[in-house]
């Protein structure tokens, strides 16, 4: 009897270091640790930074009104791994509920999503990145010796909306016969109305990059023939048809 006790007592100290008695499946999650995983819907599962992207096409019927855009959203989803059950927050004051949960974001920024579950959380970040593009057609107006300047007579403004932190490229290629005779530049304004950026160089070909937007809101980008340009002399009358490209990028 005492050997046997010897032996019973043995297992149970074994157990306690090496599980030497199966007491379930070794799946139970008792120390409550688990972790977040996320992907493009239909993607691979990822515990790193996740990347979606809004885009919308620019056209002349909406130039200045961005919330008529026809906008293409990306859809995420979440996987608690390790967990029963979680309670989901999305970054965007958005919430849902399961082990798995999707949610698609209705803006472009970084969003820390979180998963709580049995008094625990873990979290991972979503990057929406956004992406407009739009083609046009402007008509340059010629200078002469009486009239010095036709600047700030033909240009288009479109209206965008960005928030704060994103880097920003815009790139506009023009399709002008003759570059110095068809010349089109680029300006960016801050929601404030401020200038933030241009580019005006001797050709139809320009872009502008902004390291990181301030604020968020409504920027405007002007194309074409711009106000208080520095070029003072157009050769020729002539449409000049351009396509644009604006990027905003946040990892």
């Amino acid at each position: 009897m005492k050997s046997i006790s010897f032996l019973m007592a043995g297992c149970m100290i074994l157990a306690a270091v090496a599980g030497c008695v199966d007491g379930g499946n070794g799946n139970d999650n008792t120390s409550g640790e688990f972790a977040v995983l996320a992907r493009l819907a239909g993607g691979e599962w990822s515990n790193a930074t996740v990347i979606g992207e809004i885009t919308e096409i620019i056209t002349a019927d909406n130039r200045a009104a961005p919330a008529g855009r026809t906008k293409t959203a990306p859809s995420f989803e979440f996987k608690a791994e390790g967990a029963s059950d979680a309670v989901w927050g999305f970054g965007d004051g958005e919430t849902g509920t399961g082990k798995e949960a999707s949610h698609t974001y209705a803006a472009p920024g970084e969003y820390l999503v979180i998963a709580n579950s049995s008094g625990k959380s873990a979290n991972i970040t979503v990057a929406v990145n956004y992406l407009a593009t739009g083609s046009d057609s402007v008509t340059t107006l010629p200078g002469s010796a009486a009239v010095v300047s036709q600047e700030g007579t033909s240009y288009y403004t479109y209206k965008i909306i960005l928030p704060a932190g994103a880097k920003v490229q815009i790139d506009l290629d023009g399709t002008g016969t003759v570059d110095a005779a068809s010349d089109i530049d680029m300006r960016i304004l801050d929601p404030s109305g401020k200038e933030i950026a241009s580019s005006t160089g001797a050709t139809t070909d320009e872009q502008i990059a902004i390291k990181k937007t301030k604020a968020a809101g409504e920027y405007t980008l002007l194309i074409g023939q711009l106000p208080g340009g520095p070029d003072s002399l157009y050769t020729s009358v002539g449409d000049v048809p351009y396509t644009f490209k604006v990027l905003a990028t946040y990892v």
